[in-house]
């Protein structure tokens, strides 16, 4: 699928925690066995958000603007929470690795937000230390 132009709020949630344990585990292991032979899922290098969440898709498989998507890694997860001066929006994207069964995602400065410079600025210090792509 290929989003393009001005889209205001996106959220691709996955399940939600709120479901029974088993539950959330059928799920998780659902979308893992349905994107395991995906060459790519979703192509967001053209679209602007005023907002964006994307858990339900692996972040490998998600065609986008470099200077605005940032592919993070579940493998940093715990060096960014526990980082002092780690920004409140990097940190609250790692936290989302609690609600995916993906070990990767895209952290979006949303271009159609009235925050865009501060979400930028925050996701591009991930990026200066080697935390996100």
């Amino acid at each position: 699928m290929t989003l393009r132009g001005r889209i205001g709020q996106l959220i691709l949630g996955g399940p939600a925690r709120s479901l029974p344990s088993e539950m959330f585990e059928a799920f998780s292991q659902a979308l893992l066995e349905f994107y395991r032979d995906v060459d790519w899922a979703l192509d967001i290098s053209d679209a602007t958000f005023a907002d964006a969440t994307i858990r339900a898709v692996p972040g490998e498989l998600i065609r986008r603007d470099v200077g605005r998507h940032f592919l993070i890694r579940r493998e940093n997860r715990d060096a960014v929470l526990s980082m002092p001066d780690a920004p409140g929006l990097a940190k609250a994207y790692f936290r989302d690795f609690d609600l995916t069964p993906f070990d990767t995602m895209i952290a979006v400065a949303a271009q159609g937000s009235k925050n865009f410079e501060k979400q930028l600025a925050d996701l591009q210090w991930l990026r200066e230390r080697d935390l996100a792509e």
